[in-house]
């Protein structure tokens, strides 16, 4: 095989091989991801823990402290999904975010909260 050959065989080895270098700053930056994504979910569910709380609504939370279940009224309803949605102040006012909107999808419709808590 001359020169040109041994080039592009080896360009193309290096694109469908990467390095280890390239592949382990990969993998450090998934586990710092993964890392992080355990730290947000805790934290959501540790906010949406306290809001129930403090408006009095009773919830059921699995192992992992996240809300599967809240009673509104005299019925039960499995959530879904739950999007938190911040609050912001107008431009230029401190603090820019003042509180959330909370909603739960349940297997009963939307059921809204409003909270001035704070996320963190």
């Amino acid at each position: 095989m001359h020169f040109p050959g041994r080039f592009l065989t080896g360009l193309c080895l290096f694109f469908l091989i990467p390095p280890a270098c390239l592949y382990g700053a990969t993998y450090g930056q998934l586990q710092a991801l993964e890392e992080r994504a355990v730290q947000v979910t805790e934290l959501k569910n540790r906010f949406l823990a306290r809001v129930l709380d403090s408006y009095g609504i009773p919830n059921v939370r699995n192992k992992d402290g996240m809300v599967v279940r809240i009673r509104v009224g005299d019925r039960w309803l499995d959530i879904r999904s739950v999007e938190i949605v911040p609050v912001t102040a107008p431009a230029g006012q401190d603090p820019a975010v003042t509180g959330h909107e909370v909603f739960f999808f349940t297997d009963g419709g939307v059921f809204h909260l409003l909270t001035p808590m704070a996320a963190r």
